[in-house]
C-alpha cells in the first residue's frame, strides 16, 4: 500500500516555496497515478508519450529536503527517481511501474499531507480504471473518502473466483491503512471488520485474522488516542511502546495478527518526523521506523524498511544505534532472499550491506 511506504525524514517546504520544477515535478507524478495502478494501461502503447513526458520531468529533478540535518534522502531519492526511466525505454514496464509507484508513495505522503492548489494538480484520468484500480488511485493521491466509498461498494459484492478474493483482501488492508494513518479513526475501522468478518466467500485465514484486528481496535479505541492532540515526543513514545508490546523488533518474520498496533506505530512516527524532523528523537524514530515498516508494507514496492535503516545508518555512523540498524537491515535483508526457497541475495545488495554495516562500525 503506497502510503505506508511513505518516508517523512523531512517536513515539506510550504507551498509558497516550492519552486517550479517542484511544481511540474508533482503535476508529472499525479498524471503518472492512474497509468501506474493498472498494469494494462501502463503497458499500452497509447499511453507511452505521456509516461515519457513525465519521466522527463522527474528525472533531472534536483529535489531539497528542509530537515536541517545532514541526511541522504535526497540523494537516495534521486538515484531512485533515475531508474524507472531507463526501464521504461528497455521495456521493463512492470519493473519502472513498481518503481514508479514507490517514488509517488514518497511524494504524496510529503506533499499531499496538508495539500493545496499552489502544489498539487488535479488528480484526475480514472475513468478507464476497473472498480478495485480505481479505489487503489484515490487512496494513493489520498483523496480518502471517495476511496473508501469504491470500497464500500466493492466489498459489498461477493467474489466470484480466488482472483477477486485476494483482490478483496488486498484492498482491506489498504482501507485498514487509511483509516488508521490517514484518518485516525478506531471506530471506522471497527465498522470496517464488523461489516467483513463473517463473509465466507473470503479465505479462512483472512477473516480469523480480522478477528485480531477487531481486538486490537477495540482496546484503540478504548485508549482515547489522538494523534492530533499529541506532540511529537509523545507519538514517538506512543510508537515506541507499540513496538515493544508486539515484540516485532526481537523478529526476523512479521507478525500479521498485530496489524493494527504496526499500522498505528508507523502513522505516529512518520508523523512525528513530519513535525520535527530535527527533534533528539529522530534517530530513534528512524530506528522504530525501520522495524515496524516490514510488518506493514507491500513488499511489492520500495522498501521504507531499507531507505529508513540506511538514514539511520548514515546520519549516525560509528555509533551504537548505527550497529543495532545495521544488524536489523542485514538480518532482514537475508531473511526475505535465503528464508524463502533457497533464494540467493543479489550481489549489489550484498555489496550494499558490507559498505553500510562498515559505516556502521
Amino acid at each position: 500500500m503506497t502510503w505506508l511506504i511513505a518516508l517523512l525524514l523531512a517536513a515539506p517546504p510550504p507551498p509558497q516555496q516550492l519552486k517550479p520544477s517542484m511544481q511540474a515535478a508533482m503535476t508529472s507524478v499525479v498524471t503518472l497515478q492512474p497509468l501506474l495502478v493498472s498494469p494494462t494501461q501502463f503497458r499500452d502503447p497509447a499511453n507511452a508519450d505521456r509516461i515519457r513526458t513525465s519521466l522527463d520531468t522527474l528525472t533531472p529533478l534536483d529535489h531539497f529536503f528542509s530537515s536541517g540535518v545532514s541526511s541522504p534522502i535526497a540523494s537516495l531519492f534521486a538515484a531512485e527517481v533515475a531508474k524507472p526511466k531507463t526501464e521504461f525505454a528497455s521495456r521493463d514496464t512492470e519493473t519502472a511501474r513498481a518503481r514508479l509507484r514507490s517514488i509517488s508513495s514518497l511524494c504524496f505522503a510529503c506533499h499531499l499531507r496538508q495539500p493545496t492548489a499552489k502544489d498539487i494538480a488535479p488528480a484526475t484520468g480514472s475513468d478507464a480504471l476497473t472498480p478495485m484500480e480505481r479505489a487503489s488511485f484515490y487512496a494513493t493521491t489520498r483523496q480518502f473518502e471517495r476511496a473508501l466509498a469504491e470500497w464500500k461498494r466493492l466489498f459489498a459484492t461477493e467474489p466470484t473466483n480466488d482472483v477477486e478474493a485476494f483482490e478483496q483482501t488486498q484492498a482491506l488492508r489498504t482501507a485498514l491503512s487509511v483509516l488508521v494513518q490517514g484518518k485516525d479513526d478506531p471506530d471506522a475501522v471497527i465498522a470496517l471488520l464488523e461489516q467483513n468478518r463473517t463473509r465466507k466467500a473470503l479465505p479462512g485465514f483472512v477473516t480469523r485474522q480480522m478477528e485480531r484486528w477487531l481486538v486490537e481496535a477495540k482496546a484503540w479505541q478504548a485508549e482515547k488516542f489522538v494523534v492530533s492532540k499529541a506532540t511529537p515526543a509523545v507519538l514517538v513514545t506512543r510508537a515506541k511502546a507499540l513496538v515493544e508490546m508486539t515484540g516485532i523488533a526481537k523478529q526476523v518474520t512479521t507478525d500479521d495478527a498485530r496489524l493494527i498496533s504496526h499500522l498505528r506505530a508507523s502513522g505516529y512516527l512518520l508523523e512525528a518526523l513530519r513535525r520535527e524532523p530535527n527533534a533528539s528523537f529522530r534517530a530513534e524514530a528512524l530506528w522504530l521506523l525501520g522495524v515496524v515498516s516490514a510488518a506493514t508494507t507491500d513488499p511489492a514496492l520500495w522498501r521504507l524498511e531499507w531507505l529508513t535503516l540506511e538514514s539511520c545508518i548514515r546520519e549516525n555512523p560509528k555509533t551504537e544505534l548505527a550497529r543495532q540498524c545495521a544488524d536489523r537491515l542485514t538480518e532482514r535483508t537475508y531473511f526475505t532472499y535465503t528464508g524463502r526457497d533457497g533464494l540467493e541475495l543479489p550481489a549489489h545488495l550484498l555489496s550494499e550491506l558490507g559498505a553500510l554495516n562498515a559505516l556502521a562500525r
